[in-house]
Protein backbone atom coordinates (compact mmCIF):
# COMPACT_ATOMS: atom_id res chain seq x y z
CA UNK A 1 0.00 0.00 0.00
CA UNK A 2 1.42 3.36 -1.05
CA UNK A 3 0.33 6.91 -0.37
CA UNK A 4 -0.12 9.17 -3.39
CA UNK A 5 3.00 11.14 -2.37
CA UNK A 6 5.26 8.13 -2.95
CA UNK A 7 7.33 7.86 -6.14
CA UNK A 8 8.54 4.38 -7.19
CA UNK A 9 12.11 4.75 -8.47
CA UNK A 10 13.41 1.18 -8.74
CA UNK A 11 12.27 -2.45 -8.87
CA UNK A 12 10.67 -3.04 -5.46
CA UNK A 13 10.53 -6.80 -5.55
CA UNK A 14 14.26 -7.23 -6.00
CA UNK A 15 14.60 -5.76 -2.51
CA UNK A 16 11.40 -7.03 -0.91
CA UNK A 17 12.47 -10.60 -1.72
CA UNK A 18 16.07 -10.12 -0.60
CA UNK A 19 17.37 -12.58 2.02
CA UNK A 20 16.87 -10.24 4.97
CA UNK A 21 13.20 -9.71 4.00
CA UNK A 22 12.15 -13.25 3.04
CA UNK A 23 10.77 -14.15 6.46
CA UNK A 24 9.07 -10.80 7.06
CA UNK A 25 5.27 -10.83 6.94
CA UNK A 26 4.50 -7.16 7.66
CA UNK A 27 6.91 -4.36 6.68
CA UNK A 28 6.39 -0.61 6.87
CA UNK A 29 8.34 2.59 6.50
CA UNK A 30 9.84 3.90 9.74
CA UNK A 31 8.70 7.35 10.82
CA UNK A 32 10.36 9.61 13.36
CA UNK A 33 11.78 7.87 16.43
CA UNK A 34 10.34 4.48 15.70
CA UNK A 35 6.68 4.68 14.74
CA UNK A 36 5.01 3.35 11.64
CA UNK A 37 4.61 5.52 8.57
CA UNK A 38 1.64 3.85 6.91
CA UNK A 39 2.33 5.62 3.61
CA UNK A 40 4.38 2.52 2.75
CA UNK A 41 3.03 -0.86 3.92
CA UNK A 42 3.89 -4.29 2.47
CA UNK A 43 2.56 -7.70 3.53
CA UNK A 44 3.44 -11.17 2.27
CA UNK A 45 2.66 -14.76 3.24
CA UNK A 46 -0.04 -13.61 5.66
CA UNK A 47 -1.99 -16.21 7.64
CA UNK A 48 -5.69 -15.23 7.81
CA UNK A 49 -5.74 -16.05 11.54
CA UNK A 50 -2.34 -14.57 12.40
CA UNK A 51 -1.08 -11.33 13.97
CA UNK A 52 -0.66 -9.41 10.70
CA UNK A 53 -4.29 -9.96 9.70
CA UNK A 54 -5.33 -9.03 13.25
CA UNK A 55 -3.25 -5.81 13.26
CA UNK A 56 -4.58 -4.54 9.93
CA UNK A 57 -8.20 -5.32 10.84
CA UNK A 58 -7.74 -3.84 14.31
CA UNK A 59 -6.86 -0.44 12.83
CA UNK A 60 -10.42 -0.19 11.53
CA UNK A 61 -12.16 -2.14 14.27
CA UNK A 62 -10.64 -0.17 17.14
CA UNK A 63 -11.62 3.16 15.56
CA UNK A 64 -15.18 1.91 14.93
CA UNK A 65 -15.59 0.67 18.50
CA UNK A 66 -14.19 3.88 19.92
CA UNK A 67 -16.44 6.05 17.77
CA UNK A 68 -19.52 4.08 18.80
CA UNK A 69 -18.49 4.04 22.46
CA UNK A 70 -17.13 7.56 22.81
CA UNK A 71 -19.15 8.34 25.95
CA UNK A 72 -17.72 5.28 27.72
CA UNK A 73 -14.15 6.25 26.81
CA UNK A 74 -14.63 9.91 27.74
CA UNK A 75 -16.00 8.88 31.14
CA UNK A 76 -12.73 7.03 31.74
CA UNK A 77 -10.56 9.94 30.59
CA UNK A 78 -9.51 8.51 27.24
CA UNK A 79 -9.98 9.96 23.74
CA UNK A 80 -12.22 8.16 21.23
CA UNK A 81 -10.25 9.19 18.16
CA UNK A 82 -6.77 8.84 16.72
CA UNK A 83 -4.96 9.55 13.45
CA UNK A 84 -4.12 6.70 11.10
CA UNK A 85 -0.36 6.40 11.58
CA UNK A 86 -0.54 6.35 15.35
CA UNK A 87 -3.34 3.79 15.25
CA UNK A 88 -1.24 1.59 12.93
CA UNK A 89 1.66 1.93 15.36
CA UNK A 90 -0.48 1.02 18.38
CA UNK A 91 -2.05 -2.06 16.79
CA UNK A 92 1.34 -3.40 15.66
CA UNK A 93 2.78 -2.49 19.06
CA UNK A 94 0.00 -4.61 20.59
CA UNK A 95 1.19 -7.66 18.61
CA UNK A 96 4.76 -7.07 19.73
CA UNK A 97 3.71 -6.58 23.37
CA UNK A 98 1.40 -9.59 23.45
CA UNK A 99 -1.53 -7.55 24.82
CA UNK A 100 -3.74 -4.76 23.37
CA UNK A 101 -2.24 -1.37 24.26
CA UNK A 102 -2.82 2.22 23.16
CA UNK A 103 0.46 3.94 23.96
CA UNK A 104 0.39 6.63 21.26
CA UNK A 105 -3.33 7.29 20.78
CA UNK A 106 -3.85 7.71 24.52
CA UNK A 107 -0.50 9.32 25.23
CA UNK A 108 -0.45 11.46 28.36
CA UNK A 109 0.86 14.80 27.16
CA UNK A 110 0.71 16.58 30.51
CA UNK A 111 4.02 16.43 32.36
CA UNK A 112 2.43 15.23 35.61
CA UNK A 113 1.28 11.93 34.04
CA UNK A 114 3.73 11.46 31.18
CA UNK A 115 6.58 9.88 33.14
CA UNK A 116 4.32 7.23 34.72
CA UNK A 117 2.75 6.49 31.32
CA UNK A 118 6.17 5.91 29.74
CA UNK A 119 7.39 3.75 32.62
CA UNK A 120 4.27 1.55 32.55
CA UNK A 121 4.73 0.82 28.85
CA UNK A 122 8.47 0.30 29.19
CA UNK A 123 7.71 -2.40 31.75
CA UNK A 124 5.37 -4.16 29.30
CA UNK A 125 8.46 -4.76 27.16
CA UNK A 126 10.64 -5.71 30.10
CA UNK A 127 12.93 -2.68 30.10
CA UNK A 128 14.05 -0.72 33.15
CA UNK A 129 14.19 2.60 31.28
CA UNK A 130 12.04 5.60 32.12
CA UNK A 131 11.91 7.67 28.92
CA UNK A 132 9.60 7.54 25.89
CA UNK A 133 9.02 4.17 24.22
CA UNK A 134 11.09 3.90 21.03
CA UNK A 135 11.84 1.18 18.50
CA UNK A 136 14.96 -0.07 20.30
CA UNK A 137 12.74 -1.00 23.26
CA UNK A 138 10.48 -3.39 21.37
CA UNK A 139 12.48 -4.49 18.30
CA UNK A 140 15.84 -6.08 17.62
CA UNK A 141 18.26 -3.89 15.70
CA UNK A 142 20.81 -4.65 13.03
CA UNK A 143 22.67 -2.93 10.19
CA UNK A 144 23.03 -3.71 6.50
CA UNK A 145 25.24 -2.21 3.77
CA UNK A 146 23.57 -0.04 1.14
CA UNK A 147 22.90 -2.06 -2.06
CA UNK A 148 25.44 -1.41 -4.81
CA UNK A 149 22.65 -0.86 -7.35
CA UNK A 150 21.27 2.02 -5.26
CA UNK A 151 24.34 4.21 -4.93
CA UNK A 152 25.38 7.50 -6.45
CA UNK A 153 28.31 9.89 -6.29
CA UNK A 154 28.42 11.76 -3.00
CA UNK A 155 25.44 9.95 -1.51
CA UNK A 156 25.89 10.31 2.27
CA UNK A 157 24.36 6.99 3.41
CA UNK A 158 26.44 3.82 3.36
CA UNK A 159 24.39 1.56 5.67
CA UNK A 160 20.84 1.30 6.97
CA UNK A 161 19.40 0.14 10.25
CA UNK A 162 17.15 -2.91 10.13
CA UNK A 163 14.63 -3.37 12.96
CA UNK A 164 12.61 -6.59 13.35
CA UNK A 165 10.39 -8.22 15.96
CA UNK A 166 8.10 -11.18 16.56
CA UNK A 167 4.38 -10.52 16.39
CA UNK A 168 1.75 -12.62 18.18
CA UNK A 169 -2.02 -12.25 18.39
CA UNK A 170 -2.35 -10.24 21.63
CA UNK A 171 -4.61 -11.08 24.56
CA UNK A 172 -5.80 -9.17 27.60
CA UNK A 173 -5.68 -12.30 29.79
CA UNK A 174 -8.73 -10.81 31.49
CA UNK A 175 -6.95 -7.65 32.67
CA UNK A 176 -7.08 -3.97 31.70
CA UNK A 177 -4.37 -2.37 33.91
CA UNK A 178 -5.19 1.17 35.00
CA UNK A 179 -1.60 2.31 34.41
CA UNK A 180 -2.03 1.39 30.71
CA UNK A 181 -5.24 3.42 30.41
CA UNK A 182 -7.80 0.88 31.63
CA UNK A 183 -10.48 -0.82 29.57
CA UNK A 184 -9.86 -0.14 25.91
CA UNK A 185 -13.33 -0.90 24.54
CA UNK A 186 -16.91 -0.18 25.60
CA UNK A 187 -18.76 -3.23 27.04
CA UNK A 188 -20.83 -3.80 23.89
CA UNK A 189 -20.05 -3.45 20.19
CA UNK A 190 -22.05 -0.96 18.19
CA UNK A 191 -23.73 -1.74 14.87
CA UNK A 192 -20.83 -0.58 12.64
CA UNK A 193 -18.16 -2.61 14.39
CA UNK A 194 -20.46 -5.67 14.53
CA UNK A 195 -21.07 -5.36 10.80
CA UNK A 196 -17.34 -5.02 10.13
CA UNK A 197 -16.50 -8.22 12.05
CA UNK A 198 -19.34 -10.14 10.39
CA UNK A 199 -18.04 -8.99 7.01
CA UNK A 200 -14.62 -10.42 7.82
CA UNK A 201 -16.12 -13.70 8.98
CA UNK A 202 -18.20 -13.96 5.82
CA UNK A 203 -15.02 -14.60 3.82
CA UNK A 204 -15.06 -18.11 5.29
CA UNK A 205 -11.43 -18.02 6.42
CA UNK A 206 -10.34 -18.82 9.98
CA UNK A 207 -10.30 -15.82 12.33
CA UNK A 208 -7.47 -15.02 14.77
CA UNK A 209 -7.97 -16.01 18.43
CA UNK A 210 -10.16 -13.50 20.28
CA UNK A 211 -7.85 -11.01 22.07
CA UNK A 212 -10.53 -10.39 24.75
CA UNK A 213 -11.08 -14.04 25.64
CA UNK A 214 -8.51 -15.21 28.23
CA UNK A 215 -9.19 -18.81 27.25
CA UNK A 216 -7.70 -18.09 23.81
CA UNK A 217 -4.51 -16.43 25.10
CA UNK A 218 -2.26 -19.45 24.48
CA UNK A 219 -3.67 -19.96 21.00
CA UNK A 220 -2.92 -16.31 20.19
CA UNK A 221 0.61 -16.56 21.57
CA UNK A 222 1.24 -19.54 19.30
CA UNK A 223 0.54 -17.46 16.19
CA UNK A 224 3.88 -15.87 15.22
CA UNK A 225 4.89 -13.69 12.26
CA UNK A 226 7.75 -11.22 11.71
CA UNK A 227 7.43 -7.44 11.59
CA UNK A 228 10.15 -5.28 10.07
CA UNK A 229 10.77 -1.64 9.43
CA UNK A 230 11.90 -1.32 5.83
CA UNK A 231 15.55 -0.35 5.41
CA UNK A 232 15.96 3.27 4.34
CA UNK A 233 16.88 2.33 0.78
CA UNK A 234 13.41 0.85 0.38
CA UNK A 235 11.63 4.05 1.42
CA UNK A 236 13.34 7.35 2.18
CA UNK A 237 11.88 10.77 2.93
CA UNK A 238 12.38 14.23 1.44
CA UNK A 239 14.52 15.37 4.35
CA UNK A 240 16.74 12.28 4.08
CA UNK A 241 17.65 12.46 0.40
CA UNK A 242 15.06 14.23 -1.76
CA UNK A 243 16.25 17.68 -0.73
CA UNK A 244 19.83 16.63 -1.48
CA UNK A 245 18.83 16.19 -5.15
CA UNK A 246 18.88 12.40 -5.39
CA UNK A 247 15.23 12.18 -6.42
CA UNK A 248 15.99 14.27 -9.53
CA UNK A 249 16.73 12.06 -12.57
CA UNK A 250 18.38 14.99 -14.40
CA UNK A 251 20.80 15.66 -11.53
CA UNK A 252 21.92 12.15 -10.65
CA UNK A 253 25.29 11.03 -11.90
CA UNK A 254 26.99 14.31 -12.84
CA UNK A 255 27.81 17.91 -12.02
CA UNK A 256 27.70 21.32 -13.67
CA UNK A 257 30.08 21.43 -16.60
CA UNK A 258 30.73 17.70 -16.74
CA UNK A 259 29.37 14.21 -17.07
CA UNK A 260 26.31 14.93 -19.12
CA UNK A 261 27.18 17.40 -21.79
CA UNK A 262 25.94 20.98 -21.67
CA UNK A 263 26.07 21.63 -17.95
CA UNK A 264 24.21 18.54 -16.81
CA UNK A 265 24.66 14.96 -15.74
CA UNK A 266 23.88 11.86 -17.67
CA UNK A 267 20.05 11.79 -17.57
CA UNK A 268 18.43 9.00 -15.62
CA UNK A 269 21.34 8.16 -13.32
CA UNK A 270 20.46 5.36 -10.93
CA UNK A 271 18.23 6.19 -7.95
CA UNK A 272 19.41 5.78 -4.37
CA UNK A 273 16.16 4.38 -2.97
CA UNK A 274 13.39 2.19 -4.32
CA UNK A 275 10.64 4.49 -3.03
CA UNK A 276 10.71 8.26 -2.52
CA UNK A 277 8.15 9.36 0.08
CA UNK A 278 7.55 13.09 0.56
CA UNK A 279 6.43 12.84 4.23
CA UNK A 280 7.15 16.51 5.12
CA UNK A 281 8.10 19.10 2.48
CA UNK A 282 8.58 22.89 2.57
CA UNK A 283 5.43 24.99 2.61
CA UNK A 284 2.95 22.28 3.58
CA UNK A 285 1.23 19.24 2.11
CA UNK A 286 0.20 20.88 -1.19
CA UNK A 287 3.89 21.00 -2.11
CA UNK A 288 4.08 17.22 -2.25
CA UNK A 289 2.80 17.84 -5.77
CA UNK A 290 5.32 20.67 -6.20
CA UNK A 291 8.22 18.33 -5.41
CA UNK A 292 6.97 15.94 -8.10
CA UNK A 293 6.86 18.84 -10.55
CA UNK A 294 10.24 20.23 -9.56
CA UNK A 295 12.06 16.90 -9.63
CA UNK A 296 10.80 15.81 -13.04
CA UNK A 297 8.44 13.14 -11.65
CA UNK A 298 5.31 14.63 -13.19
CA UNK A 299 3.16 13.70 -16.18
CA UNK A 300 1.56 16.75 -17.75
CA UNK A 301 -0.58 14.59 -20.04
CA UNK A 302 -2.30 13.13 -16.99
CA UNK A 303 -2.56 16.55 -15.34
CA UNK A 304 -4.33 17.98 -18.38
CA UNK A 305 -6.61 14.97 -18.71
CA UNK A 306 -7.67 15.38 -15.06
CA UNK A 307 -8.16 19.10 -15.58
CA UNK A 308 -10.75 18.43 -18.29
CA UNK A 309 -13.09 16.81 -15.76
CA UNK A 310 -16.23 18.80 -14.82
CA UNK A 311 -15.57 21.52 -12.19
CA UNK A 312 -17.64 19.59 -9.62
CA UNK A 313 -15.03 16.82 -9.93
CA UNK A 314 -12.11 19.19 -9.53
CA UNK A 315 -11.45 19.81 -13.21
CA UNK A 316 -11.00 23.59 -13.28
CA UNK A 317 -7.57 23.50 -14.91
CA UNK A 318 -4.02 22.10 -14.65
CA UNK A 319 -2.57 24.87 -12.46
CA UNK A 320 -3.28 25.98 -8.91
CA UNK A 321 -4.03 29.40 -10.41
CA UNK A 322 -6.59 27.88 -12.81
CA UNK A 323 -10.30 28.50 -12.38
CA UNK A 324 -13.32 27.39 -14.36
CA UNK A 325 -13.43 30.69 -16.26
CA UNK A 326 -9.72 30.64 -17.03
CA UNK A 327 -8.16 27.16 -17.04
CA UNK A 328 -5.04 28.77 -18.49
CA UNK A 329 -4.63 31.95 -16.42
CA UNK A 330 -3.30 35.27 -17.59
CA UNK A 331 0.18 35.69 -16.11
CA UNK A 332 2.57 38.47 -15.12
CA UNK A 333 6.22 37.36 -15.07
CA UNK A 334 9.78 38.56 -14.93
CA UNK A 335 11.99 37.79 -17.92
CA UNK A 336 14.28 34.79 -17.67
CA UNK A 337 17.28 37.13 -17.73
CA UNK A 338 15.95 39.05 -14.73
CA UNK A 339 14.98 35.89 -12.86
CA UNK A 340 18.45 34.43 -13.41
CA UNK A 341 20.41 37.48 -12.29
CA UNK A 342 22.83 37.29 -9.39
CA UNK A 343 20.47 38.53 -6.67
CA UNK A 344 22.75 40.04 -4.05
CA UNK A 345 20.71 38.92 -1.07
CA UNK A 346 17.53 37.17 -0.07
CA UNK A 347 16.12 40.55 0.95
CA UNK A 348 16.64 41.94 -2.57
CA UNK A 349 15.00 38.89 -4.12
CA UNK A 350 12.09 38.99 -1.66
CA UNK A 351 11.44 42.67 -2.42
CA UNK A 352 11.39 41.99 -6.17
CA UNK A 353 9.01 39.05 -5.70
CA UNK A 354 6.66 41.16 -3.59
CA UNK A 355 6.71 43.89 -6.24
CA UNK A 356 5.63 41.38 -8.89
CA UNK A 357 2.90 40.05 -6.62
CA UNK A 358 1.52 43.50 -5.78
CA UNK A 359 1.33 44.47 -9.44
CA UNK A 360 -0.16 41.16 -10.57
CA UNK A 361 -2.91 41.40 -7.92
CA UNK A 362 -3.99 44.79 -9.25
CA UNK A 363 -4.00 43.51 -12.83
CA UNK A 364 -5.91 40.29 -12.27
CA UNK A 365 -2.96 38.20 -13.41
CA UNK A 366 -1.34 35.22 -11.74
CA UNK A 367 2.18 36.01 -10.57
CA UNK A 368 4.83 33.74 -12.09
CA UNK A 369 6.95 33.49 -8.98
CA UNK A 370 10.64 33.75 -9.90
CA UNK A 371 13.01 30.99 -8.85
CA UNK A 372 16.57 32.14 -8.13
CA UNK A 373 19.62 30.09 -9.05
CA UNK A 374 20.45 27.58 -6.32
CA UNK A 375 24.16 28.40 -6.53
CA UNK A 376 23.81 32.00 -5.32
CA UNK A 377 25.98 32.49 -2.24
CA UNK A 378 23.03 33.14 0.08
CA UNK A 379 21.30 29.97 -1.11
CA UNK A 380 24.21 27.63 -0.31
CA UNK A 381 24.34 26.34 3.25
CA UNK A 382 24.88 23.28 5.40
CA UNK A 383 27.40 20.47 5.56
CA UNK A 384 27.54 20.00 1.77
CA UNK A 385 28.16 23.70 0.99
CA UNK A 386 31.56 23.03 -0.60
CA UNK A 387 29.79 21.76 -3.71
CA UNK A 388 28.14 25.14 -4.23
CA UNK A 389 24.97 23.43 -5.50
CA UNK A 390 26.83 22.63 -8.71
CA UNK A 391 26.91 18.91 -7.89
CA UNK A 392 25.20 16.43 -5.58
CA UNK A 393 24.52 16.43 -2.73
CA UNK A 394 22.80 19.82 -2.84
CA UNK A 395 23.26 22.24 0.03
CA UNK A 396 20.01 24.16 0.39
CA UNK A 397 17.76 24.69 3.40
CA UNK A 398 15.63 21.60 2.85
CA UNK A 399 12.95 22.85 5.24
CA UNK A 400 12.39 26.03 3.22
CA UNK A 401 13.53 25.62 -0.41
CA UNK A 402 12.59 23.14 -3.14
CA UNK A 403 15.23 22.69 -5.88
CA UNK A 404 13.90 22.75 -9.43
CA UNK A 405 15.67 21.07 -12.34
CA UNK A 406 13.82 21.61 -15.66
CA UNK A 407 13.78 18.36 -17.68
CA UNK A 408 16.86 17.92 -19.82
CA UNK A 409 18.77 20.90 -18.40
CA UNK A 410 20.36 19.45 -15.27
CA UNK A 411 22.66 21.73 -13.28
CA UNK A 412 22.84 24.28 -16.11
CA UNK A 413 19.42 25.64 -15.10
CA UNK A 414 19.10 24.52 -11.48
CA UNK A 415 16.83 26.92 -9.63
CA UNK A 416 15.24 26.94 -6.20
CA UNK A 417 11.59 27.53 -5.39
CA UNK A 418 11.69 30.07 -2.58
CA UNK A 419 9.99 29.37 0.75
CA UNK A 420 8.36 32.80 0.88
CA UNK A 421 5.72 31.85 -1.70
CA UNK A 422 5.37 28.09 -1.17
CA UNK A 423 2.32 28.32 1.09
CA UNK A 424 -0.84 27.25 -0.72
CA UNK A 425 -2.46 30.65 -0.10
CA UNK A 426 0.17 32.28 -2.34
CA UNK A 427 -0.75 30.04 -5.29
CA UNK A 428 -4.44 29.09 -5.23
CA UNK A 429 -6.82 31.41 -7.03
CA UNK A 430 -9.72 32.92 -5.06
CA UNK A 431 -12.42 35.42 -5.90
CA UNK A 432 -10.24 38.32 -4.70
CA UNK A 433 -6.82 36.90 -5.67
CA UNK A 434 -5.66 35.79 -9.11
CA UNK A 435 -3.19 33.26 -7.75
CA UNK A 436 0.37 32.40 -8.63
CA UNK A 437 2.36 29.98 -10.77
CA UNK A 438 5.47 28.21 -9.55
CA UNK A 439 8.41 27.99 -11.95
CA UNK A 440 7.64 24.44 -13.21
CA UNK A 441 4.06 25.49 -14.01
CA UNK A 442 5.15 28.68 -15.72
CA UNK A 443 7.77 26.91 -17.80
CA UNK A 444 5.14 24.41 -18.88
CA UNK A 445 2.74 27.21 -19.85
CA UNK A 446 5.46 28.81 -22.00
CA UNK A 447 6.17 25.44 -23.60
CA UNK A 448 2.51 25.02 -24.32
CA UNK A 449 2.31 28.40 -26.03
CA UNK A 450 5.40 27.56 -28.08
CA UNK A 451 3.85 24.25 -29.11
CA UNK A 452 0.77 26.09 -30.31
CA UNK A 453 2.76 28.59 -32.32
CA UNK A 454 5.06 26.01 -33.83
CA UNK A 455 2.25 23.66 -34.76
CA UNK A 456 0.54 26.49 -36.62
CA UNK A 457 3.65 27.72 -38.45
CA UNK A 458 3.37 27.11 -42.16
CA UNK A 459 7.08 26.38 -42.58
CA UNK A 460 6.93 23.41 -40.20
CA UNK A 461 7.56 20.03 -41.67
CA UNK A 462 4.57 17.74 -41.71
CA UNK A 463 6.13 15.32 -39.22
CA UNK A 464 7.10 18.02 -36.71
CA UNK A 465 3.71 19.68 -36.97
CA UNK A 466 1.97 16.33 -36.46
CA UNK A 467 4.04 15.58 -33.35
CA UNK A 468 3.25 18.94 -31.79
CA UNK A 469 -0.39 18.63 -32.76
CA UNK A 470 -0.56 15.23 -31.07
CA UNK A 471 0.83 16.70 -27.85
CA UNK A 472 -1.67 19.56 -27.92
CA UNK A 473 -4.44 17.07 -28.55
CA UNK A 474 -3.41 15.09 -25.45
CA UNK A 475 -3.64 18.36 -23.53
CA UNK A 476 -7.20 18.86 -24.74
CA UNK A 477 -6.63 21.21 -27.70
CA UNK A 478 -6.38 20.86 -31.44
CA UNK A 479 -3.53 22.25 -33.50
CA UNK A 480 -3.11 25.21 -35.75
CA UNK A 481 -5.85 27.73 -36.33
CA UNK A 482 -8.70 25.25 -36.18
CA UNK A 483 -11.66 25.96 -33.94
CA UNK A 484 -10.39 23.77 -31.13
CA UNK A 485 -6.88 25.24 -31.02
CA UNK A 486 -5.34 26.73 -27.90
CA UNK A 487 -5.43 30.13 -29.54
CA UNK A 488 -9.15 29.92 -30.25
CA UNK A 489 -9.95 28.38 -26.90
CA UNK A 490 -8.33 31.33 -25.13
CA UNK A 491 -10.01 33.82 -27.43
CA UNK A 492 -13.46 32.28 -27.04
CA UNK A 493 -13.35 31.80 -23.27
CA UNK A 494 -11.12 34.31 -21.47
CA UNK A 495 -10.53 36.81 -24.26
CA UNK A 496 -6.75 36.36 -24.01
CA UNK A 497 -4.52 35.87 -27.02
CA UNK A 498 -2.03 33.01 -27.09
CA UNK A 499 0.94 35.35 -27.00
CA UNK A 500 3.85 36.26 -24.77
CA UNK A 501 4.47 40.01 -24.78
CA UNK A 502 7.35 41.89 -23.14
CA UNK A 503 6.56 45.32 -21.72
CA UNK A 504 8.94 47.96 -23.13
CA UNK A 505 11.42 49.05 -20.43
CA UNK A 506 10.54 52.72 -20.91
CA UNK A 507 6.93 51.98 -19.95
CA UNK A 508 8.11 50.87 -16.50
CA UNK A 509 10.00 54.09 -15.75
CA UNK A 510 8.29 56.19 -13.03
CA UNK A 511 6.40 59.31 -14.15
CA UNK A 512 8.37 62.53 -14.53
CA UNK A 513 9.32 63.95 -11.17
CA UNK A 514 8.42 60.76 -9.28
CA UNK A 515 10.85 58.28 -7.70
CA UNK A 516 8.42 55.37 -7.92
CA UNK A 517 5.06 54.26 -9.26
CA UNK A 518 1.86 54.07 -7.32
CA UNK A 519 0.95 50.43 -7.91
CA UNK A 520 -2.58 51.30 -9.01
CA UNK A 521 -1.32 53.82 -11.54
CA UNK A 522 1.20 51.43 -13.09
CA UNK A 523 -1.36 48.62 -13.20
CA UNK A 524 -3.84 50.92 -14.94
CA UNK A 525 -1.24 51.96 -17.50
CA UNK A 526 -0.26 48.38 -18.30
CA UNK A 527 -3.88 47.22 -18.52
CA UNK A 528 -4.78 50.10 -20.84
CA UNK A 529 -1.96 49.10 -23.16
CA UNK A 530 -2.45 45.35 -22.95
CA UNK A 531 -6.11 44.42 -23.06
CA UNK A 532 -7.55 45.31 -19.66
CA UNK A 533 -8.09 43.29 -16.49
CA UNK A 534 -6.59 39.79 -16.50
CA UNK A 535 -8.66 36.64 -16.47
CA UNK A 536 -7.78 35.80 -12.86
CA UNK A 537 -10.40 38.21 -11.54
CA UNK A 538 -12.99 37.51 -14.21
CA UNK A 539 -15.17 34.90 -12.59
CA UNK A 540 -17.00 33.51 -15.63
CA UNK A 541 -16.47 33.06 -19.36
CA UNK A 542 -19.16 35.68 -19.96
CA UNK A 543 -17.29 38.22 -17.85
CA UNK A 544 -14.04 37.41 -19.64
CA UNK A 545 -15.61 37.91 -23.06
CA UNK A 546 -17.25 41.13 -21.96
CA UNK A 547 -13.88 42.44 -20.78
CA UNK A 548 -12.31 41.40 -24.07
CA UNK A 549 -14.92 43.28 -26.08
CA UNK A 550 -14.63 46.33 -23.86
CA UNK A 551 -10.90 46.39 -24.60
CA UNK A 552 -11.54 46.06 -28.33
CA UNK A 553 -10.02 42.58 -28.57
CA UNK A 554 -12.64 40.97 -30.80
CA UNK A 555 -10.58 38.96 -33.22
CA UNK A 556 -8.33 35.96 -33.15
CA UNK A 557 -4.62 36.66 -32.95
CA UNK A 558 -2.01 34.96 -35.08
CA UNK A 559 1.74 35.10 -34.92
CA UNK A 560 4.45 34.34 -32.42
CA UNK A 561 5.75 36.08 -29.30
CA UNK A 562 6.33 39.80 -29.74
CA UNK A 563 7.09 42.95 -27.83
CA UNK A 564 5.25 46.23 -27.57
CA UNK A 565 1.89 47.59 -26.54
CA UNK A 566 -1.35 46.29 -27.96
CA UNK A 567 -5.06 46.43 -27.17
CA UNK A 568 -5.01 42.62 -27.22
CA UNK A 569 -4.62 40.93 -23.87
CA UNK A 570 -1.66 38.50 -24.03
CA UNK A 571 -1.83 35.44 -21.83
CA UNK A 572 1.70 36.22 -20.58
CA UNK A 573 2.98 39.73 -19.91
CA UNK A 574 6.72 39.91 -19.19
CA UNK A 575 8.63 42.56 -17.22
CA UNK A 576 12.32 42.97 -18.09
CA UNK A 577 13.10 44.92 -14.93
CA UNK A 578 11.73 45.30 -11.41
CA UNK A 579 9.38 48.30 -11.34
CA UNK A 580 9.89 50.84 -8.58
CA UNK A 581 6.71 50.98 -6.49
CA UNK A 582 5.87 53.26 -3.62
CA UNK A 583 5.85 51.44 -0.31
CA UNK A 584 2.66 50.89 1.65
CA UNK A 585 2.02 50.43 5.33
CA UNK A 586 1.39 46.91 6.58
CA UNK A 587 -2.21 45.97 5.81
CA UNK A 588 -2.87 49.32 4.16
CA UNK A 589 -5.51 48.98 1.40
CA UNK A 590 -4.44 49.53 -2.21
CA UNK A 591 -7.32 49.64 -4.62
CA UNK A 592 -9.82 47.02 -3.51
CA UNK A 593 -7.26 44.71 -1.89
CA UNK A 594 -4.87 44.66 1.06
CA UNK A 595 -1.13 44.40 0.53
CA UNK A 596 1.67 43.94 3.02
CA UNK A 597 4.64 46.22 3.01
CA UNK A 598 7.80 44.64 1.59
Amino acid sequence: MLDSDVIPQADLYTHLKAPHMRNTTLATMRDGNGWINCGVVYVQNVAPDGPTAYALAEVVDRLERWAEGSMFLSAHGNPAHCWDQQMYSDTVLSTLAGRPISYGCWFRHDAARRAAWDVAHQRVFGTQETGPLENQHYLQGGSLPWPAELTAAGYPYKRSDLWTGEMHVPNTRGEWPAELGGQMYPPERGPSSRTFIELLKSDGLPMWPDPEDPNQAEAGAAKMEIFSFLPQWMAESWSQAGSLGYWYPDLRGGSAGGGGGAGGPTPGGQPTAALAHMVHVPGGASNKLTVKLASGNWDWDIAHAAARAPPRLGGSGPFLASNSAAPLPDVLAYSSELEGRAWASEEEFAAATLTLLRLSMEMGRAAAYPAPRCNLSWMVMGEHAAGGNNRLPLAVNHGVMIPYAPPGRGFSDLRCLWGGYLLLGCQAVRWYFSGGLLAPEYDHLLDRLRQEGEAAAAQDSQAAAAARAAKLSRWGFGSGAAGSSLRDTLRNTTGSSARVVTVPAEMLQPPAGAAAWDVNALAAKLMAAHGGLGSGLLRSPAAALAAMKAAGNNTAVSGDSSSGASSERPVVLVLSEVPKLTEVDVCAPTGNRTVQKG
